[in-house]
């Protein structure tokens, strides 16, 4: 995939096609990131962020900071992370901001949850599970998937009375999704 992005980057580089230079840079930042290369891959998300910006494409901007968030998290860098998925929500939330309404009505749960799991890592418990149940919350509305269970995978860890709830509900998740290993893992927990 990375060789393929880079053809398609100097190939769009070539025609100087913008938009094309944006998701390549994109599509680069994605492939680095499974080869355990995330500074390089924050590099590339870099421009395909202020790229979509420039040319006002706010749902793929906001994509590309959430990209760099992820990025900057595998790096360790919780603060940073967390700030770039501060600036998606504050997208997502403003109204006059310019992203598709469904595709912010997507991107907002998961937005809230990586920012209860960086907030969780920065020791600041109490705002953290406030984020993740939101998260949770707003996931109950859309289909099962991995993320809904990972935020209350996360949430479990993090509050002491209601753990074995979102333990038990994560454990479901997962098993609606066909991840018996991590249904496993959430039944043991509780």
């Amino acid at each position: 995939m990375l060789r393929r992005t880079a053809q398609a980057l100097g190939l769009a580089e070539l025609s100087g096609a913008t938009t094309q230079i944006a998701a390549a840079h994109d599509y680069t930042s994605r492939a680095l990131l499974p080869l355990e290369r995330p500074a390089e891959a924050a590099e590339s998300a870099t421009p395909a962020a202020q790229m979509f910006r420039a040319a006002g494409d706010v749902d793929a901007y906001v994509q590309a900071l959430s990209q760099i968030g992820h990025c900057r998290r595998k790096e360790g860098r919780l603060a940073e992370a967390l700030q770039q998925y501060r600036t998606t929500l504050e997208l997502i939330d403003a109204e006059g901001a310019g992203m598709t309404p469904t595709i912010a009505a997507q991107c907002r749960p998961y937005a809230l949850m990586r920012t209860g799991q960086f907030l969780a890592g920065l020791d600041r418990r109490a705002e953290a599970v406030a984020a993740l149940i939101e998260a949770v919350e707003l996931m109950d509305a859309l289909q099962p998937n991995f993320r809904q269970a990972e935020a209350l995978e996360t949430l479990g860890d993090l509050v002491d009375d209601d753990g074995q709830r979102s333990y038990l509900r994560a454990a479901r998740a997962y098993r609606e999704i066909g991840d018996e290993a991590a249904s496993l893992r959430c039944e043991a927990a509780t």
